[in-house]
């Protein structure tokens, strides 16, 4: 029985602790916060009684300016030093009563700042750890796709990256020489319309976001003009994350796009050098309908190079 209760009371410390160094960085900023009210509270208490203590310091130092301009008053000689050295003593004390009433203070700013560079140092120490691995997710991805393309060549790879798949469709055509419509089959490369077959950073654009209007024209326009600022601010700026991208479009931020996006190198590229949004992608049959002015949305596959912070 006893051993039964020490493995379920180890059991429930196991878990709770687990729990709290999952949350320690939202602990750590909550206590920050919550220290940091207190020390604004205990300022403003301490405060009220600083009127005190300034006017005993007052009325010490009117006391031995008194006794020195009036020696008469004193009970023994004093010399000009002796005055001095009273002065000195009374601001002395001031002081150090001035210290006593925001000592609270200062302790409990000292542990507010302290929990939020705590927290600080957690959460960039979990963000260099994700960047890590993401890194190598993406480094040992791209290995893979390069082992693809050795082996099986680089349309087996596009095949299998983008879900592209060849059909046979029936078309009409007129013989040159009769003038005589025909059927034939012909083989197409076929992208699938939804979101199989796209990369992880795909999104709709549609009335989920609040650039969108009902106007596939406007739709268009607006998509190619974000498109075209963001690859100028990738030359002037050197990278952009697809974070920035997503918020311009209205669409929800993700934690990856915070680490992927695009770097730009004119002498050494390491992606594409530009930003694509995937409007033009004509194998997909929805986004020719888009650019054509037969769809009022369109799903949007960027082109990101990557992770794009580095992680030393």
């Amino acid at each position: 029985m006893k051993n039964e209760l020490m493995t379920k009371a180890g059991d429930f410390i196991v878990r709770h602790t687990q729990g709290i160094q999952k949350h320690s960085p939202e602990l750590s900023l909550g206590a920050g916060i919550a220290f940091g009210a207190a020390t604004v509270v205990v300022a403003c208490i301490g405060t009220t009684k600083l009127p005190d203590i300034l006017e005993d310091a007052k009325k010490s130092i009117e006391d031995v300016k008194t006794v020195q301009e009036n020696p008469e008053l004193a009970s023994q000689e004093y010399t000009e030093a002796d005055f001095k050295r009273a002065i000195a003593l009374v601001y002395g004390k001031t002081a150090l009563k001035v210290v006593k009433v925001y000592t609270p203070a200062i302790i409990l700013g000292s542990m507010s700042l302290a929990s939020l560079l705590a927290s600080h140092k957690i959460m960039h120490r979990r963000s260099v750890a994700l960047t890590a691995a993401y890194s190598t997710v993406s480094k040992g991805f791209a290995q893979y796709r390069e082992r693809v393309v050795e082996k099986l060549g680089e349309e087996a790879d596009k095949e299998f990256a983008y879900g592209i798949k060849k059909e046979k469709v029936t078309e009409t055509v007129t013989d040159p020489e009769t003038g005589k419509e025909k059927k034939t089959k012909v083989e197409q490369e076929i992208v699938s319309d939804g979101v199989e077959g796209c990369s992880p950073y795909a999104r709709f654009f549609d009335d989920a976001s609040r650039e969108w209007t009902d106007d596939p024209e406007y739709n268009l326009m607006f998509l190619r003009a974000q498109q075209a600022y963001f690859n100028k601010r990738l030359i002037a700026r050197g990278h952009v994350t697809l974070n920035e991208v997503y918020q311009a479009l209205d669409i929800p931020e993700t934690d990856a796009g915070a680490i992927v996006g695009w770097r730009y190198n004119k002498e050494n590229p390491s992606g594409d050098n530009q930003i694509d949004f995937g409007i033009y992608n004509v194998k997909r049959r929805a986004n020719r309908d888009f650019v054509n002015g037969y769809e009022d949305a369109v799903l949007l596959d960027f082109n990101v190079d990557g992770p794009i912070w580095n992680v030393k």
